[in-house]
Order: structure tokens, then C-alpha cells, then sequence
């Protein structure tokens, strides 16, 4: 009766155990909520597509843009967010640079259920590189957080709304040349 006895208990304990492992593994749920802003001097709109939602910036070679919206812990701990990761492919006119909250620390605690604002620096560059009609696209940008048990992970946050711009055309472009663009 005793080994029984035992044996539930390592088992339970086992079970228990390898739940509170998978539990302290998972990725903290950060989310993006509301519409963002562009909050610098390019102009921009926004439109919708299906159940996508576009904010179309006008390029401004070597401006920096600032969009600015909410980040939300839906994670019922604190999570630290420590800064963006590299992204695995870069965009040519659209270069992500920091998230920040707004006091300007690009590492900075979510209690659970807390939303804070955030600004996204994004540099527009390299219209040299593409057709006066070619664009580039942010949907999304590589956080790196600390969750549970001190547990660093890297996520993929959507951003409320996808960041567009055009590629300018050459009066708009300076450091263009005939040979710098590839045709059309």
C-alpha cells in the first residue's frame, strides 16, 4: 500500500512538475491594440484591405519615422520587454531602428494586463536602390522579452496596422543616378 501510495505521488509530482515547465516556457502574449500614429512630420494615411489595415507614409529619404501605438500584456505575469531583435530579412526602404516606451527606454517591465504606449523609429532609406514604384512593408517587428522564472524568449509582434511607403521618385530621391535604379 505504501509503494502505491508512493508511486501516485511521483507521478502527481512528475505531472505537476513537467506542467509548471510548460508553463514557464511559453511566450509571453504581447499584443498591439488600437490604431497607431504617425507621429512626425511625413505625411501618411490609412486604409483597409479585407481585414488588413494599411498606413500608407509618404518617403522622406534619411527622415526618421516615429509610429507610436500600444502594446498590451495579456500574459497574467509581468513580462520585461529588453529591445527588438534583428529581423531575419530587412526591408530596402523601411529600416527598423528601436521601440521605446514613451519616456524612451527601449527596456521596460509590463505588469500583467498593463498597456503602456510605444514608438516604433523607423529610418526610410535606399530609394537609389529600387524603382520610382517599387514599396516595402513592416507588419510586424522581433521583440526580446523575459517571462516567467527569468525566461528569455523572442516574439513576433503585429503591429496594429501595416507601415507601407513608396519609393520616391528621382526628384525626390537624391542620391539616385541613371545607374544606381534598375529600370522601371
Amino acid at each position: 500500500m505504501r509503494r502505491a501510495v508512493l508511486v501516485v505521488g511521483v507521478l502527481v509530482a512528475t505531472l505537476l512538475l513537467g506542467g509548471a515547465g510548460f508553463v514557464v516556457s511559453r511566450s509571453p502574449a504581447l499584443i498591439s491594440v488600437g490604431a497607431g500614429e504617425v507621429a512626425s512630420k511625413q505625411k501618411s494615411a490609412v486604409f483597409a484591405i479585407a481585414d488588413r489595415t494599411i498606413r500608407q507614409v509618404r518617403y522622406d529619404d534619411r527622415a526618421t519615422l516615429l509610429y507610436t501605438f500600444t502594446l498590451r500584456n495579456d500574459a497574467w505575469y509581468d513580462v520585461q520587454v529588453k529591445g527588438l531583435s534583428a529581423e531575419k530579412v530587412e526591408q530596402t526602404l523601411l529600416k527598423v531602428k528601436g521601440l521605446t516606451d514613451a519616456e524612451g527606454s527601449s527596456s521596460f517591465k509590463l505588469g500583467a494586463g498593463e498597456e503602456r504606449s510605444v514608438v516604433l523609429r523607423v529610418v526610410m532609406t535606399d530609394c537609389e536602390h529600387l524603382s520610382a514604384r517599387a514599396s516595402s512593408l513592416i507588419e510586424s517587428v522581433r521583440l526580446r522579452v523575459t517571462g516567467l522564472a527569468g525566461m528569455d524568449h523572442e516574439i513576433a509582434l503585429a503591429l496594429p496596422e501595416e507601415l507601407r511607403t513608396g519609393s520616391a521618385r528621382e526628384m525626390f530621391c537624391p542620391f539616385a543616378t541613371a545607374k544606381s535604379r534598375p529600370p522601371g
